[in-house]
């Protein structure tokens, strides 16, 4: 089996020109040395320049050729460069300018090619893992669809869950939906990596990866959905941050990877199809690939593309802002290839991959898949407290500070209901107590987070519906009395959060203030 990957892409003149070393997550450095110059793209052979396609920043190197270029002198002059500042190309490679001053070619480097060449990723398709991987998880046959929707329901082979579900375990799934303008979270502690199969992802909505962990996708299918430019697709992404992209790594096995209309993907993507078509996307990560690969429409990207064994076409407006290391290449339209940041994969990453996801953990008390419990991060105290008054976390949504303290605990008649009462955390009551230092608590902070983002929600959607005089909190005991804003909130947050809570709003559709009980 063929291991190649993690590489440190470094350009030495007249000795060798890529020396590969294996690195951790590392800005590939791909510098110059004694220039300001950086390279954006690496051909073994062909380079077609048709039209207005050119090279923005850096030094492009041709190892064997031929290379050609037809659109004329000027549109290699785009970031103000003669198109010789632009080319290195090996010695003997055969050089055609057409439309170009014959001057050009006297001014263009030449080099002796070392023997440095590039394998394809490769690894054993029988090593995706089988069932017999997720056994002891709740979907761990590739039989059932799960949809992220506006209704929880189960029937036939098919799930339903409300939008800001969270996974968090290894899962084996047939099909996996995220609805238009939902959310789903993927939750893995730091150190960890959450394998994720499914025949088909089809993601109209957000995908958020959650913990601290790293997620590993394999699929014969991704979608995206909601139309170019108005797509609501956000992979590991919001409007304006992109994740990290080793947080999620697709494994694409399918036959032709067709990669379009997501609003902004951050992640990695391992094709082994035999074609790429990558079109009016924004994608930030690597893309390494067997198979031939398009750009196209409007794209956008941010990093690595590795095919060294294809061809790789940037056409239309699109844009490779990083590295390009292909077979041969082409660039028509006015597609470019740009200098730009790049990393590699991380190699655990890689490992996992070609190990068949084998870094699950060895069985221990509590499911290595599931966050362990709150036990295992005790928060220190002071002295005790009466039954009345309970230790809290409190999490201030806008500064995003999260504090340790006490609450008193209230009687709570709702307006409109004065025969009701019932339990809650009174809010004008919380007082900061304790030691303060509450890092490295990553379950108690989870917990917060998924009170935060499954209320936030409803608030969200119920911000027309409601008379904001009624309207600002939710309480876990609300449940009780069937007067929670929506019913489905309490039960769908029980399944990971059994303790006393409060979400309290701004009375404007925004969670402001989260509490959370932790004794």
């Amino acid at each position: 089996m063929k291991k190649l990957l993690c590489i440190v892409l470094t350009i030495v003149l007249g000795i060798s020109m890529f020396s590969v070393t294996s690195v951790f997550a590392a800005s590939v450095t791909n510098d110059i040395p004694g220039t300001d110059s950086k390279c954006p793209l690496y051909v073994e052979n062909e380079a077609r320049f048709i039209a207005s396609g050119s090279i923005y920043g850096g030094t492009a190197y041709v190892k064997n050729g031929p290379f050609y270029a037809n659109g004329g002198k000027d549109n290699w002059y785009i970031d103000g460069r003669a198109l010789a500042d632009k080319l290195m190309i090996g010695e003997g490679a055969e050089i055609d300018l057409k439309n170009n001053d014959v001057k050009e070619l006297a001014n263009i480097e030449r080099y002796v090619p070392d023997n440095t060449s590039f394998e394809a990723f490769r690894f054993d398709t029988d090593n995706i893992p089988g069932s017999e991987f997720f056994e002891g998880s709740k979907y761990n046959d590739g039989t059932r669809n799960v949809t992220i929707g506006w209704s929880q329901s189960s029937w036939g082979n098919n799930d339903t869950y409300q939008s800001n579900y969270t996974l968090s375990e290894n899962s084996y799934f047939n099909e996996l939906t995220i609805s238009d303008t939902l959310d789903m979270n993927i939750y893995v502690p730091e150190g960890e990596i959450r394998i994720i199969r499914a025949e088909k992802v089809n993601f109209k909505g957000a995908l958020k990866i959650q913990g601290g962990g790293k997620v590993i996708i394999y699929t014969n299918d991704i979608f995206g959905g909601g139309g170019y430019p108005n797509s609501n697709s956000l992979i590991n992404a919001t409007n304006s941050v992109y994740g990290n992209p080793d947080s999620l790594t697709f494994v694409y096995t399918g036959n032709v990877l067709n990669l379009s209309n997501f609003a902004k993907i951050s992640c990695n993507i391992i094709s082994l199809s035999k074609k790429v078509n990558v079109s009016n996307i924004d994608f930030n990560g690597n893309i390494y690939s067997t198979g031939d690969m398009k750009f196209s429409g409007t794209s956008v990207v941010h990093g690595m593309i590795y095919a060294p064994e294809s061809n790789v076409t940037v056409t239309a407006q699109s844009i490779i802002y990083g590295l390009t290391v292909c077979d041969t290449a082409e660039a028509s339209g006015t597609g470019t290839f740009a200098v730009g940041d790049a990393k590699t994969i991380d190699s655990e990453i890689i490992d996992t991959i070609i190990n068949g996801g084998e870094t699950k953990p060895e069985p221990t008390e509590a499911p290595a898949t599931e966050p362990p419990s709150a036990t295992e991060n005790p928060i220190p105290t002071d002295s005790p407290i009466d039954k009345n008054t309970a230790r809290v976390v409190r999490y201030i949504v806008e500064s995003g500070e999260y504090s340790l303290g006490t609450m008193r605990i209230m009687d709570h008649t709702p307006i409109g209901h004065e025969d009701l009462k019932y339990k809650v955390l009174d809010e004008s009551s919380y007082v900061i107590t304790g030691p303060q230092d509450i890092d490295g608590y990553d379950v108690i902070k989870h917990k917060v987070q998924r009170i935060l983002n499954t209320t936030d929600d409803v608030f969200v959607q119920r911000e027309n519906e409601i008379v904001y005089s009624r309207f600002g909190r939710v309480d876990s005991n609300g449940y009780d009395t069937s007067l929670t804003i929506a019913p489905y909130v309490v039960p769908q947050i029980d399944d990971e959060v059994n303790t006393m809570w409060l979400a309290f709003g701004d009375r404007n559709g925004k969670v402001q203030t989260v509490w959370m009980v932790i004794e």
